[in-house]
Order: structure tokens, then C-alpha cells, then sequence
């Protein structure tokens, strides 16, 4: 079952419950690369420049295109608004300049982080009710906006 996707630069990796991560075209979803990545099933994917992150029962950088192992990493984490975007279960923070804070918290465990080219991030998490998102863009943070007459 697949438990985890990331995309980047017309190619999709995909994690599973056994462990196992590849990589796809994916324009025509050809499968390029597999690799036994994890003991346990991959619980999240972040692309990062040239480096494919993944989580399973410790956190493994990948290089891209061919997947060979690079080193381990401490944490799950891409490069976003002047910070690094860390992922913890169902959270998601930004730390920057030796502070961290909230960017969201989901309903369920985030299983992948990802930066457009325009700085939205988007944070997928599972279904755990109907009424919850499985995928929410955020925009970056910035200045206070101004606050019109009515507090809005």
C-alpha cells in the first residue's frame, strides 16, 4: 500500500508499507528506480533540491535522479521562506533564525511537504473524517496584514 508521495521536476517518488521507495516519470508514470529504503513503512517524503528526504523508522536522504543513498538526516525538512519547513507527526513548523514555530497541525500524521515554485507550501495528511482536508496550501508567512474598520 502506498503510504507516502512527493513530487519534483516531472518525476513522483512513492513510499510504501513495506519499506520500499520509488521513483516515477510523471508524465507517463514509467518507473525509474526502487530502492529497500526503510525496515518500516516510509511515513513521509519532502523534496528538497536534489535531495529526495524520507521517513520510515529513521530519516534518509536519497539523491535525485538515481536514488543513491546520500546521509542521514535528523529530521524531515525543505527549505521555505527564509526557514527550514520540519515536519513532527501532524504538525508542520518552520524554523527560522533559531525559532520555531506552527505552521499548521492536521488531523492526522503529515505524510508529505512540498514548495511550489511561487512559495505556497503544501502539506498532505490522510482522510480521517470527511469534513477534514487531506491537502492544504499555505502562504508563506509575512508582514501583518492591515486590518480594515470592521476587524476583518
Amino acid at each position: 500500500a502506498i503510504t507516502a508521495l512527493a513530487a519534483s521536476d516531472g518525476r513522483v517518488a512513492i513510499g510504501d508499507a513495506d519499506g520500499v521507495l520509488c521513483l516515477r516519470r510523471g508524465d507517463d508514470g514509467a518507473l525509474l528506480q526502487c530502492v529497500a529504503a526503510h525496515d518500516h513503512p516510509v511515513a513521509a517524503l519532502a523534496v528538497d533540491g536534489e535531495r529526495l528526504i524520507s521517513r520510515g523508522d529513521d530519516a534518509r536522504a536519497w539523491h535525485l535522479p538515481d536514488l543513491a543513498r546520500g546521509v542521514g538526516v535528523d529530521r524531515i525538512g525543505v527549505q521555505w521562506a527564509g526557514g527550514e519547513v520540519v515536519v513532527d507527526g501532524a504538525a508542520v513548523d518552520l524554523v527560522a533564525d533559531g525559532h520555531r514555530s506552527r505552521v499548521i497541525e492536521m488531523a492526522g500524521p503529515v505524510h508529505g511537504v512540498a514548495v511550489s515554485p511561487d512559495g505556497r507550501l503544501a502539506v498532505a495528511a490522510w482522510i480521517t473524517q470527511l469534513d477534514q482536508p487531506s491537502i492544504v496550501l499555505i502562504a508563506p508567512p509575512g508582514p501583518p496584514r492591515p486590518r480594515d474598520r470592521m476587524g476583518r
